[in-house]
């Protein structure tokens, strides 16, 4: 037998009476085929032992820096597959690589992400549950299996399948048995006290952070992705559907110009007209009449601020435990760029959006406000500019080079230049004292602010002062006085200009 480093694991080996050779690599089992036995039921170690090389160290896996290799961008993913999700709306997400790109389609690497392994409804967290996942798709394949919850991975395969490596991961300790030889390693903060990441949506940042720091443990480029709140199977089998790259990957929008919602043309008749998401459609209201137009549908999510950016034939807004949504205004459908936020605003034809976790080591710290040229930058990480830090606020609007803000109840606003974010002043709101659930500065110095349904509709402030020049009160039908409830706000003007 012999010891030593491998990396920052410590090898240590030893014989089972079973006949099984297990190399223990503190942290890391290899199932090995000492007889006739075809599988191996494998017990993750304890924390990890104190090395005499004082330069072992566990590895860090934190957030991951930009910029980053561009994933698929689809809400959701882009295929289906056999599994039993259940829970949180039984939502499942499968995302597919494009084996286009250089991989070798037999050298696979497949990722699994669940929060719990129960039926959903209570959390099962501490008690280890078993999740089987089953193998059909031929070639060599290497696993990563990630739960917040205590599980039990089975592993089983079809004939030509050969799993190479299996890694866990999660919150809690994970457990797993596998085909003999199979090369086992555990991740977790209740036993390492590091974990590769976490997240079960497709996309969001936390799934991005879990994939590349999967991709960089094994050395292999994402074949796919499957996640849901819970679940006890998963097949990984051929993909429903051809592996498509990210849609409309290189640029914000084809025009810059602001698209307008189907059905919506005599909104967009009236002199200040803006868009907004009103009981999860994508929608118009004119500020001259106070009208209330409803476009597509889009699926139900938690818009984490109520700012919003509307380029060209899509509407920005942060999803906070996702990234920046792109929504269109035409059909609805949502694409989402993985990079933490607070609050995302246009600026220029381009996303300006509070960086809430640090995309760039040597760029901008928690909260400051960033420039992204593109939605596929954003996807990316890939910061064009870097303004000022942001007092704390959770909306946002561009108007020039100014920036407005506000908290989601307030009876003022901050205002700052975007080269000096410390000389911010406030500005009173005659009149106003209540929740702000939409904010925008249109191109004709007017603060536009929306709040609950009882305040009595849009109120408009001069930009300059805070004095009020009207409300407007919204309503979704012309012959009921019911207001409508609006959620961010971005507007055009007569002029032209936003």
């Amino acid at each position: 037998m012999r010891s030593g480093a491998v990396g920052w694991l410590t090898i240590r080996s030893f014989a089972l009476a079973a006949g099984i050779i297990v190399i223990v690599m503190s942290g890391c089992i290899l199932a090995g085929d000492g007889g006739s036995d075809s599988s191996g039921s494998i017990v993750p170690p304890g924390p990890v032992e104190s090395s005499s090389d004082s330069s072992v160290s566990p590895p860090s896996f934190g957030p991951v820096v930009g910029p980053i290799p561009m994933l698929g961008t689809a809400d959701g993913g882009n295929a289906t597959g056999i599994h039993g999700c259940i829970g949180d709306s039984g939502r499942y997400v499968h995302y597919e690589e494009d084996v286009s790109n250089g991989m070798e389609p037999d050298a696979q690497l497949h990722v699994i992400s669940i929060y719990d392994t129960g039926d959903g409804t209570s959390p099962q967290l501490q008690n280890r549950g078993n999740v089987e996942v089953h193998v059909t798709r031929p070639g060599s394949v290497s696993l990563v299996l990630a739960s917040y919850a205590r599980a039990n991975w089975i592993v089983t395969v079809a004939s030509g399948v050969e799993i190479e490596r299996i890694i866990l991961t999660g919150y809690f300790a994970q457990t797993a048995s596998a085909p003999a030889g199979t090369l086992i390693e555990e991740y977790s903060y209740e036993t390492l006290g590091v974990a590769l990441g976490f997240g079960i949506d497709w996309p969001s940042y936390g799934t991005a952070d879990l994939v590349l720091h999967a991709e960089a443990t094994t050395g292999r480029l994402l074949t796919s992705f499957r996640g849901c709140f819970a679940s006890a199977s998963f097949q990984i089998d051929a993909p429903e559907v051809h592996a498509s790259r990210p849609r409309d990957s290189g640029s914000t929008s084809g025009t810059a110009e602001p698209a307008i919602v189907p059905g919506c043309d005599a909104v967009a008749a009236e002199s200040t007209y803006c868009v907004t998401l009103a009981e999860n459609r994508v929608a118009m209201v004119g500020l001259d009449s106070g009208t209330l137009c409803h476009g597509p549908e889009i699926s139900s999510m938690t818009y984490d601020s109520p700012s919003l950016a509307w380029i060209g034939e899509y509407v920005y807004t942060c999803l906070g435990d996702r990234g920046i949504a792109r929504i269109s205004v035409i059909d609805g459908s949502i694409d989402v760029a993985p990079v933490a936020c607070g609050l995302v605003t246009g600026h220029r034809d381009g996303l300006a959006a509070t960086a809430m976790v640090d995309p760039n080591q040597s760029g901008p710290p928690l909260g400051h406000l960033v420039r992204f040229d593109s939605f596929g930058n954003a996807a990316r990480r890939d910061i064009d500019s870097v303004y000022g830090r942001l007092p704390r606020s959770t909306l946002a609007s561009v108007g020039g080079d100014r920036v407005y803000l506000a908290s989601q109840s307030a009876s003022s606003v901050y205002v700052a230049d975007l080269d000096n974010m410390e000389e911010a002043h406030s500005i009173d709101l005659e009149g106003y004292d209540d929740w702000i659930a939409a904010m925008d500065v249109t191109a004709r110095r007017e603060l536009v602010i929306s709040g609950p349904k009882h305040a009595g509709g849009v109120h408009m402030f001069d930009a300059d002062t805070g004095v009020l020049q009207r409300v407007v009160p919204v309503s979704a039908d012309p012959a009921s006085a019911e207001p409508a409830s609006i959620w961010g706000l971005d507007c055009v003007t007569e002029t032209g200009g936003q």
